[in-house]
């Protein structure tokens, strides 16, 4: 099969979406299928065209900033080569990518959304009030719709008006999870980790609530560490508030780290803290559970569904709880016994690719399907136009 991605970023950009749109093309060459990968680009000194662990990446200049990054020349390629594959997958909701191929439709289409429901500052609210209505009539064109978990399709369906069998839910890969499976040496953790050190992932970005784990270390016995790792605008906001509740000496702000780095980190951290507002998923909350950390993370939709499904390793914080609050529930799950380590096989990546690719089969099927009667519907729209 010819499988186009259309995303927002790609390697080496990092994120959570990067990282699944690239394990998930590479997995799938692995398989046997032709993949190309169609990627905007902030950076001037990658190369436009280049294979990547077999997969084709084309990345278009981004112009502008922020939210109004407009991808140069996508929109032109998708349209030249519509056709080319046998099915195209666009990533984000929140990015241009995905609403170019909407418009171009280069294949039958399927979209994963990572859909918040709404933007993390009053800009992004005023605008994402208008962007959903000028764009529900291109999502409900599709053939396919892809959501993360649970939570983040009943709110699609919700917002978009779709049926339940437009929306399919497959969590993003973790490449964390297949090394946890394949790892002979269970023990080897346990003989580093440290019960009271704390750890949370993640961009700096004030929707990650990160200042209230920060509060919440205040009220902890100075046995308790905690070490930050990600980079983002919060960053200094963070440190200058450690320094307020006097906790910068049990405070470590690593930055972006290695891939080595991170598994070290996790291999560490006790607990794994997610005190975020806003999430589709909980890449980290996953990646923590297959290194063995407790985790504690906010009362979200999404993150209900791991506290539902891992009761013993996941402990919901309520969204107005105290700082102190939180200190006690971080020290009771420091304390609580666990069971057998949480079955995360869900998330490896054969088991998404599998998923992904049947997924991929039924939109082919499904535009080949309409393709005759939408050319109709596009003869017969020229014909008006010029009569």
């Amino acid at each position: 099969m010819k499988i186009v991605h259309i995303t927002s970023g790609y390697y080496p950009d990092l994120g959570g979406i990067e990282g699944h749109v690239q394990l998930l093309s590479e997995t799938l060459v692995q398989y046997g299928h032709q993949v190309t990968v169609l990627a905007e680009s902030r950076r001037r000194d990658l190369a436009p065209v280049e294979s990547i662990n077999g997969v084709e990446v084309r990345r278009f200049p981004a112009v502008g900033r922020g939210v109004y990054r407009y991808p140069s020349g996508l929109l032109r390629y998708l349209r030249v080569h519509a056709g080319a594959w046998d099915v195209a997958h666009a990533h984000n909701y929140h990015a241009l990518p995905l609403m170019l191929a909407c418009v171009a439709r280069p294949a039958p289409l399927v979209l994963s959304l990572y859909y918040h429901g709404k933007g993390h500052t009053s800009l992004a609210n005023l605008l994402h009030g208008l962007y959903v209505p000028a764009t529900r009539g291109l999502i409900r064109r599709v053939e396919g719709i892809v959501c993360v978990s649970e939570a983040e399709a009943a709110l699609v369906r919700r917002t978009f008006g779709l049926g339940p069998r437009q929306v399919s839910v497959v969590p993003t890969v973790v490449a964390l999870v297949d090394e946890a499976c394949l790892s002979t040496e269970p023990s080897a953790c346990a003989e580093v980790r440290a019960p009271a050190y704390l750890l949370s992932v993640g961009r700096m970005a004030p929707h990650k609530r990160m200042d209230r784990l920060i509060g919440a270390l205040s009220h902890l016995s100075d046995s308790y560490a905690l070490t930050l790792v990600g980079d983002g605008p919060e960053r200094a906001r963070l440190e200058q508030l450690a320094d307020q509740y006097g906790v910068r000496p049990r405070l470590h702000v690593a930055g972006r780290v290695s891939d080595a780095d991170l598994r070290a980190w996790y291999r560490r951290a006790g607990v794994l803290v997610s005190l975020s507002e806003a999430e589709s998923f909980g890449r980290t909350i996953v990646e923590g559970l297959a290194m063995g950390c407790r985790v504690v993370c906010s009362d979200i939709p999404a993150h209900r569904e791991f506290a539902r499904r891992y009761p013993e390793w996941v402990t919901l914080v309520p969204p107005n709880a105290s700082d102190a609050h939180v200190a006690m529930l971080l020290e009771a799950t420091v304390r609580r016994e666990t069971g057998a380590p949480p079955d995360l096989r869900p998330y490896t990546r054969s088991a998404i690719a599998d998923v992904m690719l049947d997924i991929y089969a039924v939109a082919a099927r499904f535009g080949a399907l309409h393709a005759p009667e939408e050319a109709a519907l596009e003869v017969a729209g020229d014909a008006h136009c010029h009569s």
